[in-house]
């Protein structure tokens, strides 16, 4: 095989590597991101039915702390690895010269 397809053969296998990491690591972040969203809403519920003024307040805070998390793996970390990955689907798609 010629090295310029050995080369190009090995960029395109490069980037398919990093794109399943990349989808592998996105699916990883749902799940955290539901797991944490569902340990805020229940923390945040938990603090509706607690009377007084001292440990309400403490479990809002910290449910508050575990819904903000969901929204930054959400929002932030997963349209970062989206972009990541249209690059790579870029570079697999790409037509590789040698000059």
């Amino acid at each position: 095989m010629p090295e310029k397809k050995i080369y190009a053969l090995a960029i395109k296998e490069y980037f398919s590597d990093e794109m399943a990491s990349i989808s592998r690591e996105l699916r990883h972040y749902n799940i955290v991101a539901a797991i944490v969203s569902a340990i805020g809403l229940s923390i945040l519920a938990a603090s509706l039915l607690m009377e007084g003024e001292l440990w309400p307040a403490v479990l809002d805070i910290v449910a508050w702390v575990f819904i903000w998390e969901a929204v930054d793996i959400i929002a932030f970390r997963k349209h970062e690895l989206r972009i990541r990955k249209f690059r790579c689907r870029a570079f697999v798609n790409m037509k590789i010269e040698f000059i």
